[in-house]
């Protein structure tokens, strides 16, 4: 239910109003925000964890050389840079301007969500 101006207050506390949906949704849930978190900090570890382990092996410097010459070949920091623009800017298009882009271009984004 609505209330309030624009019909945008809703009428449960645990709800809040989706400009994008154009009704009331369930507040997330303290756990599932803090299972994210979690799996985060989890995923940086494992991360951490494995670079440091790949240092240590013999055949790492070798790697790096290669790895190096990958990267700088194909250049990912630009391509990462605009992979993250692009969710930003998808991401908030539907509150600002009120469309949507087709799910086509925004599937692969509900990973991140």
């Amino acid at each position: 239910g609505h209330t309030g101006p624009l019909c945008e207050v809703c009428v449960a506390d645990s709800d809040y109003f989706s400009s994008a949906e154009g009704r009331c949704v369930a507040c997330p849930s303290t756990a599932r925000s803090a299972g994210v978190f979690v799996g985060f900090v989890i995923l940086i570890a494992v991360l951490a964890a494995a670079y440091a382990g790949l240092r240590r092996l013999p055949f790492s410097r070798r790697l790096r050389r290669r790895v190096t010459r990958i990267e700088s070949a194909v250049g990912l920091q630009p391509k990462f840079k605009v992979l993250v623009s692009f969710y930003q800017v998808s991401s908030i298009l539907g509150l600002v301007y009120g469309v949507r882009l087709d799910e086509h271009f925004t599937r692969w984004l509900d990973v991140l969500k």
